[in-house]
This record gives C-alpha cells, structure tokens and sequence, in this order.
C-alpha cells in the first residue's frame, strides 16, 4: 500500500484518540484536555509492515536513480529545490546519472534583505557553490538544456508574514519544528509566480521535490534502530497540509512512502560503518571519540565543515561522534566535501538567515508578533507538560535564545549489535 499523491497524510499527522491534526501545538492542547496520549503518524501503513531488518540488495545509486525515475513518472512538471548541499546535490546527481530531465532547477536567496551581499548566510552557498553547478549543467548538458533555472528571492516572502492578521496569534499552530518565517512564507510561492499558477491551473501535476530528510539512526543495548522525526517544515508546513489545496504536490526525496527501500538501506550503510570503527579511524572531520554534549550546541553561528555530530554511539567500550561531514562521505558518493556551503543553523527559533529580520534596527514587520509568540509558546508548553520542552545553554550573543518542542519519532529496529 503507498499513500496517493493528493493524500497530505504522506507528510505525516498526530492522533490524540479519535481526534487527529497536522497540529504539533494542537496535538499537544488536545492532549492536555483529554489526557489522551500523543501519537505521531509518519506513513505507517506501509513502514510499520516494512522488514527493515533486511538490508536491501540494490545499492545506494541504483535506488537513488531509481527514485528520480519514480518522481519523475507521477508528474508533469518537476522542480527540484537545489540549495548546492549535500542532501539535495545527492539528488541532482541521481537524475544526471540516470539520465531523467528536469523541468526546473530552483534556489532560495536573500539578496534584497542583505543589500545584494552575496556573501551573506544562506546567499554564499547559493551563489558560490548551486548556481554555478546548475548553470554549467544546463550549459553542458543536452539533456537539460531546456530547463528553467529559478531563483526566488525570499525577502517579499516573509516581510509580510508576520503582519498578516490570522499569523498574529495562530502562527506556531501552522509550524511544527523549524519556527523560521521562512518556511510558512514558502508556502505562497505557487500563489504568486505565475509560471507555477498557470501549470496549476492547467490541470497538470506540479511538484516540488525537496531533499528530506537524513536517516537518523541511534544505537541501544538491543541494537540499532531507525527514526522517522516529526516537523519538515523546511518542505510541508503544518498549514500547507491542512488548507491542503488542489495542485500542491511536494515529493520528500529520501522519506516517502513509495520506496522505504530507500531509507532502509541508507540506515544499514550506517549501522554497517559503526559496527566496524576503531579508535585509530577518529580523524576530527569524520568521526569524532567522546561524547557530545547539548550544552554545546549554540557554540557557534555556523559549521561551515560539518563536523558537528550526527550521530553519537557507544562501540566496545568507547563514545563516538559520527559528524554530518562523515555521514555524507558514506551516503552521497558524488559530493564534494570542498564545496561552499552555509553549515547548520544554531537551532531552529533565531536561524542565522533570519537576522536582517529580526534584528533591532529592522523596521517593524511584525517581528513583535513573533517574538511574543515564541514566549507564550514556550510557557503555554511548558505549563502543560515541562518534559514536551527543550532548551539549550546559550551564547545571547550568537541567538537570542535556543529552545523547542520535543520531537515525536516512529522508531524502526533494524539489526542486533555483533559488537559490544
């Protein structure tokens, strides 16, 4: 069983009883007043009856182009959201492989927010490392020389975001995890470019194909297991799913239901690496020994090289840190290590791409409305239920504060440790 394209359960919902919601923040008041337990639903019609205890035989390649071709066959017009990273580079890659057009290569930036600096975060990785990629593509390739090369200026997108009456008070209803208003400003783009609307409007399938999301796999005293994460935000909002509009399609890449054979073997990859490290393989860049701590998260505005843990295990006796650097060596063959990218954000409430936005010298676009938001959310939380809320020690200096709901996970065991 796969879930149909129109179906915006694919992305993932809460039940709490017999009431159900894209809702993070819902889920959490129906919780409250029922006393009914929270449950998340990531496609578990078809992972909860998936052997994830299997390794499959395909390699990563031949499933990775084995995706683009499935993507490329349910739609009409395809247009891949290429930020030059590692997560959606993998996918352009796997269709440049294969040999699949694309209708549309796309990247986000903030030109008109930082006065055309192009050195700025979020704009370097753009214009030093994804448009350049995608331009000699185009340039050198046959078969994409009739795709469209899109670059979306976000600034309009979210000057107005916070203004908006329904955005005042409801706005950490629509986000579950990534509270930036550039994810719910994203959501007006097939609104307002009229390319995307006359496709739409045609009758023809649009889709937007994002690069979510990493396997997150952990390790315990019975062995490995596989999570599926709540809030991708960063590809469907909350919102997006409820008003659930005719035309909108959005492809995860990595997490869909049409092919766990996908995020399965990418897990077994993993767990295949981390049985077999020693001491002597810790290099600093790809793995790294002892433990990390949370407190440290927030240390710094960016990782530039990566080298911020993905994974942490415990292996014969000793703590690793698996770092994003070394997990993209063992997932993504075709990346390019050297390649200029803006890092990872310090959290998910003050993100680096946010500050011409919020900073106090900005004129007023509503921030006002946001930053009370984020206190009333953090306190309405917090007063329901403390264990449903995180925050990190922090440098005021770097973010103004780092906090966020807990994620829910649907958790998949996918083999024994041979090694203790």
């Amino acid at each position: 069983m796969t879930y149909t394209l129109d179906n915006k359960d694919r992305y993932g919902y809460y039940t709490v009883g017999d009431r159900k919601t894209y809702s993070k923040l819902e889920a959490i008041d129906f919780s409250h007043l029922s006393g009914k337990k929270i449950e998340w639903h990531y496609n578990r019609d078809v992972y909860g009856t998936y052997n994830w205890q299997q390794e499959p035989t395909a390699t990563l390649d031949e499933l990775y182009e084995a995706r683009a071709r499935q993507i490329r066959e349910q739609y009409d017009y395809l247009v891949l959201w290429y930020s030059g990273g590692a997560d959606s580079h993998n996918i352009l890659m796997a269709f440049v492989r294969a040999g699949i057009y694309i209708d549309e290569i796309a990247q986000y930036h903030q030109l008109q927010a930082h006065n055309g600096n192009k050195q700025s975060w979020t704009n370097q990785e753009v214009f030093e490392t994804s448009i350049p990629i995608t331009q000699k593509l185009i340039e050198s390739n046959p078969i994409y020389a009739t795709t469209k090369h899109r670059l979306v200026d976000m600034t309009d997108y979210q000057t107005g975001v916070m203004l908006q009456e329904e955005n005042r008070w409801d706005y950490f209803y629509k986000i579950n995890r990534y509270y930036s208003t550039n994810c719910l400003s994203r959501y007006q783009i097939r609104e307002r470019i009229a390319d995307y609307k006359k496709i739409i409007n045609s009758g023809r399938r649009l889709c937007f194909v994002y690069g979510i999301e990493k396997p997150s796999v952990t390790k315990d005293h019975t062995g490995y297991w596989v999570h599926f994460q709540d809030g991708q935000d960063h590809g469907v909002s909350a919102w997006a799913q409820t008003n659930n509009r005719p035309g909108d399609y959005d492809e995860f890449f990595y997490w869909a239901p049409d092919m766990p054979e996908l995020p399965a073997k990418q897990a077994h990859v993993l767990r295949r690496y981390l049985e077999l490290v020693t001491p002597s393989q810790c290099d600093g860049i790809h793995l790294k020994f002892g433990k990390f701590y949370l407190d440290e998260y927030g240390s710094q505005l960016r990782d530039q090289n990566l080298t911020n843990p993905m994974i942490q295990f415990e292996h014969c006796g000793h703590d690793y840190q698996l770092t994003l650097r070394g997990a993209h060596r063992l997932l993504y063959p075709d990346w390019n290590p050297n390649a200029v990218v803006c890092g990872k954000a310090h959290g998910h409430m003050f993100p680096p791409r946010d500050t011409w936005l919020l900073h106090p010298s900005a004129p007023d676009l509503g921030q006002k409305y946001y930053g009370r938001g984020i206190t009333w959310m953090r306190n309405h939380v917090k007063n329901i239920n403390p264990d449903l809320w995180m925050e990190f020690k922090f440098n005021p200096k770097i973010a103004p504060y780092i906090g966020s709901i807990k994620d829910f996970c649907n958790s998949y065991f996918i083999g024994t440790t041979t090694n203790v």
